[in-house]
C-alpha cells in the first residue's frame, strides 16, 4: 500500500490511525489507495499494537438493570446520535446497563459516556481507573476524578422561561414533576423552580419521583397531585412521558386542558406534537447533545482537546395547545 500511494510505512500507518502529522492530500492518497487494493485494518492487531480498543461504553445511570430502563425519547434520541457518530468516528460503541458492577472494569473500552450522572456509577470509576475517558450527558452536581467533559442544557434559565409562561397564560399554582436531586437535571430545576416561587411568595409544590420514568407512574403521582387543595393549575415535568402521564391524569378526572390544567414537559418528541392537546416541552435536541458528547470523548482522547470541557447546547420553548389559554380560568 505504501508503493502504491508513493509514500513511507509509517506514512501509512499514521494515515489510516488518524495520528501523527499527515497532510489531508497525502492522507486522501492513502485511502484511495486501501480502497483500491481492498484493505481492511486488522482491529485485534491494531489493539495489540497500540492498547487502544476503539470502543465507547454508553450508559443511560441508575434506572435499574435494562438497559435503557425508560419510556423518554431524549434518552433514544441521545443514545442513537452518538452511536451514529461513534461509528462515522471509528469507534464502536457499546450500550452498558445501568447497574454494571465493578467487575466491568475488564471491559476494553476507551472512554466512557455516561448519561444524566449521580457521580458514583461503577462505569465512571473503572473506566477513568483504566486511563480512559469519561464524558457526561449533563453534569456531576460534585467534582468527579476521571470526568474531563460534560455536555448539557441551560435548565435554570429554561424553567424560568416556563414559569414566565405560565404565569403570562394565567396559571397561579404551577407544580413540578421531577427526579431525585442527585442528578443535575433535576438539581437545576428545582433550585430555579423553588426560587421563581419564593420570589411571587407562593408555596412550592414538588413532587421527586424516583422510579423509572414512565407514563404509568406520572398517571398516579399527577392523579394523587390533583386531589390535594389547593390543587395545581399547571404541571412542569422533567419527561415527555410525565407530561403524557399528567395528560391521561387530567382527563381521567375530568379537567379540562389547558382551561383546569396547563402542561409543560423538559423534553419534546413527536408523541408531544401528536398528543391531543398537544403539548408545550422544550426542545433540547438530545440528538445533538449526543454527538456533540462523543466528539468532545473522541477530541481528548486524540489529545486534540485541553480537559476539562464543558458545553451548553441552546434549546427553545415550543408553546403548544396545553398551555395556550384563551380565555380566563374558571373560578
Amino acid at each position: 500500500m505504501a508503493a502504491a500511494a508513493g509514500v513511507s510505512i509509517t506514512t501509512v500507518s499514521h494515515a489510516l490511525n488518524g495520528r501523527g502529522r499527515v497532510l489531508p492530500e497525502t492522507r486522501d492518497r492513502v485511502l484511495a489507495a486501501a480502497d483500491r487494493l481492498g484493505y481492511s485494518a486488522n482491529v485485534h492487531a491494531q489493539r495489540l499494537a497500540t492498547g487502544i480498543h476503539k470502543t465507547l461504553a454508553l450508559q443511560v445511570s441508575g434506572y435499574g438493570p435494562d438497559i435503557v430502563g425508560v419510556d423518554s425519547a431524549y434518552y433514544i434520541d441521545l443514545l442513537n446520535s452518538a452511536s451514529a457518530t461513534a461509528l462515522e468516528l471509528g469507534y464502536m460503541p457499546i450500550l452498558t446497563p445501568p447497574d454494571v458492577t465493578r467487575r466491568f472494569t475488564q471491559m476494553p473500552a476507551d472512554g466512557a459516556l455516561i448519561i444524566d450522572p449521580t457521580g458514583d456509577e461503577p462505569l465512571l470509576e473503572a473506566v477513568a481507573e483504566a486511563g480512559g475517558v469519561v464524558v457526561t450527558a449533563g453534569r456531576p452536581l460534585t467534582e468527579r476524578a476521571g470526568v474531563s467533559g460534560w455536555v448539557d442544557n441551560d435548565l435554570p434559565t429554561l424553567t424560568i422561561e416556563v414559569m414566565d409562561h405560565l404565569e403570562e397564560m394565567g396559571y397561579e399554582r404551577p407544580a413540578l414533576v421531577t427526579g431525585g436531586k442527585e442528578r443535575s437535571y433535576a438539581s437545576d430545576t428545582i433550585t430555579a423552580y423553588q426560587r421563581w416561587m419564593a420570589e411571587r411568595g407562593r408555596e412550592p409544590m414538588v413532587e421527586v419521583v424516583r422510579a423509572n420514568p414512565t407514563a404509568e407512574v406520572a398517571v398516579k403521582v399527577v392523579e394523587e397531585m390533583l386531589g390535594r387543595e389547593p390543587r395545581p393549575d399547571s404541571i412542569y415535568t422533567s419527561f415527555d412521558v410525565f407530561a403524557l402521564g399528567a395528560l391521561r391524569a387530567a382527563k381521567a378526572k375530568g379537567l379540562d386542558v389547558p382551561g383546569d390544567l396547563g402542561i409543560v414537559a423538559t423534553v419534546d418528541s413527536q408523541a408531544m406534537r401528536s398528543s391531543s392537546p398537544a403539548l408545550t416541552a422544550i426542545e433540547n435536541h438530545p440528538a445533538t447533545i449526543g454527538e456533540r458528547a462523543i466528539r468532545i470523548m473522541v477530541g481528548l482522547l486524540n489529545d486534540e482537546v485541553e480537559p476539562p470541557v464543558g458545553e451548553i447546547i441552546p434549546a427553545e420553548l415550543q408553546v403548544r395547545e396545553s398551555t395556550a389559554r384563551t380565555a380566563a380560568p374558571p373560578a
